[in-house]
């Protein structure tokens, strides 16, 4: 049975499967620690998209920040996906940033529309920015773009920030500044199967708030860009680790896995949770243990008193919600080599990032003589 939180993975008998592929069997021929992506998902969530703005003129531009595999790149490129970027230099047509002072009501480390962030430009000052620009011989003033930050979970967020911006569009025609491209963004949130967390609105929510946001533009000509990423590849990609020891102290029970901090490093850092499920189901009563990495480190731990049923040496761990975030923010922290990443599409799979060795890693390097 899937879930939410794990929307391509189920049990078929006793092992749990991405699509068609047991996550047992992939693990045993490439090894761990591995993530593993859904090609079905990433599909699934990019025609959501496409299809809850229906009606609007409009691109979705993938938040390449959020997972830059050429592999899952190449899978949005076919459906026909643009690039959120992040280029070497400007463009000669730009857009200019602004910041609404909207709350996303979110981390405070991914929020980045107000003012205090230090993103963009403020409302107040945007009229005089675009007429500075406007004035400019080799600018071409085409878009207004704003992101107020990741993970929301409302509408109400997005809703007042197009509202704003459209506001300005409208007043910046009147002195013959034409914007035809609106960008807003990603942000929209996926579900980590935490309790008692706040749901992600779903796609046809998220598209009927834009389209209600944007009716204040009436005929004025407008091409909206949205920038999703995490709600795109998230919940297609699952971290595998494998158990290395278990730890009992006075006061805690660790289970102790080879992947670490440096492969996720969101519940370390953000103090993120993450779904998992042991790849061999298990009946056993759950108990409350860390889930941690074998890294020097307190802060290595992927989890932290998580009711998981007791997992021997050997076993698997599925490590769900990994799809974003994952490997763009892992590093090479106490020498060890990044993780491999595959991508499966029904009964096939393929390796689309091969694991690193120590070679790797020292490529590259000279000894002073």
């Amino acid at each position: 049975m899937t879930s939410a939180a794990f929307p391509a993975f189920e049990y078929r008998g006793d092992t749990l499967h991405c699509e068609g592929v047991s996550l047992a069997a992939l693990a045993d021929a490439v090894g761990t620690p591995t993530y593993v992506y859904s090609r079905g998902a990433i599909e699934a969530a990019y025609k959501a998209y496409d299809a809850a703005l229906a009606g609007v003129d409009h691109l979705i531009c993938y938040s390449v920040k959020a997972n830059s595999s050429v592999g899952i790149l190449n899978v949005l490129a076919r459906l026909g996906a643009a690039a959120d970027i992040v280029s070497a230099g400007e463009r000669a047509r730009i857009a200019l940033r602004v910041h609404p002072d909207v709350d996303a009501q979110t981390h405070p480390y991914i929020s980045t529309g107000l003012t205090q962030n230090k993103f963009g430009i403020a409302a107040a000052a945007a009229r005089d920015a675009f007429r500075r620009a406007a004035e400019l011989p080799n600018l071409d003033v085409r878009g207004i773009d704003c992101h107020i930050g990741s993970q929301l979970t409302k509408t109400s967020p997005f809703a007042d920030a197009i509202a704003r911006l459209c506001e300005l569009i409208l007043s910046l025609a009147g002195e013959g500044i034409q914007i035809t491209d609106l960008d807003i963004g990603g942000g929209l949130g996926i579900d980590y199967g935490k309790d008692g967390d706040t749901p992600p609105p779903s796609h046809g929510e998220y598209g009927s708030a834009v389209k209600q946001a944007m009716a204040v533009l009436g005929d004025h000509p407008v091409r909206l860009l949205v920038e999703p990423g995490r709600s795109i590849v998230g919940p297609a990609g699952v971290l595998l680790g494998r158990v290395l020891y278990n730890k009992d102290n006075e006061v805690k029970h660790f289970t102790i896995v080879d992947a670490a901090m440096n492969d996720l490093i969101r519940p370390s850092f953000y103090g993120s949770h993450h779904p998992m499920r042991p790849v061999t189901r298990s009946e056993a009563a759950p108990r409350k243990t860390d889930v941690v990495g074998p890294i020097c480190e307190t802060g290595d731990f992927l989890a932290r008193d998580r009711a998981l049923p007791p997992m021997a040496r050997g076993e698997l761990l599925a490590i769900g919600a990994a799809g974003a975030d994952g490997v763009p923010l892992s590093s090479h922290y106490t020498t060890r080599p990044r993780s491999a990443e595959v991508l499966v599409q029904g009964e096939r799979w393929t390796v689309i990032r091969e694991r690193e060795t120590l070679e790797h890693l020292v490529r590259g390097e000279r000894i002073a003589e």
